[in-house]
């Protein structure tokens, strides 16, 4: 089944924030040769790395659905203020160089238009399908925290593992691809304004 890319206005069936034909230019930009695999499997790896996208960041992704829940995807979104510039430490140098002239004026404080899929979400995309293609489920594994090895004996060598309860993967390109659309706070973290 085709892929319905999110195209900006807030789509209720969509599915990826990128076409095939953009995964597999991605793919071979940056680490295949030549792509033969089957159609149906990059889908799949799109649709589960877009998946792990929202369900991922969509408590940190900076302002709120274009079109609330009549969207299927998190983007697009209004209300999106860019940092750039501030965070650079050299004046007058912004993330936002090089990057296509949709994305509006780049000065600090600039909102996005509500009508825009980032390139870097773009490009995260890619980033999380790869995994996925590469082993399906690997973002968002199952876990049974019951059934999870404490310590291991083998022989005379004995590992004792720490408990973790999240043991989801941190993938940090694509934590550096999605900074600049990211709140810096936790969704579940807020200030305190003294009177």
């Amino acid at each position: 089944m085709a892929l319905t890319v999110e195209d900006g206005t807030g789509l209720a069936g969509a599915d990826a924030y990128i076409s095939l034909a953009e995964f597999r230019a991605f793919r071979i930009k940056h680490y295949v040769p030549a792509d033969s695999v089957p159609d149906d499997e990059l889908e799949q790896a799109v649709r589960r790395g877009t998946r792990y996208l929202d369900g991922r960041f969509r408590g940190r992704f900076l302002g709120f659905r274009t079109n609330g829940f009549l969207q299927s995807l998190e983007w697009p979104r209004m209300g999106v203020v860019l940092p750039w510039g501030s965070d650079t430490g050299v004046a007058g140098l912004y993330y936002g160089r090089g990057y296509s002239s949709s994305y509006g004026d780049f000065s600090p404080g600039t909102a996005l238009a509500a009508n825009v899929v980032p390139s870097m979400l773009k490009d995260a995309t890619c980033e999380a399908a790869i995994r996925e293609l590469a082993s399906p489920g690997s973002l968002t594994p199952d876990q049974t925290p019951a059934k999870r090895v404490i310590r291991q004996t083998v022989g005379p060598i004995s590992t004792e593992y720490a408990n973790v309860l999240d043991t989801r993967p941190t993938i940090t390109l694509i934590d550096e691809l999605l900074a600049p659309l990211l709140s810096r706070t936790s969704a579940y973290s807020g200030s305190v304004v003294r009177a």
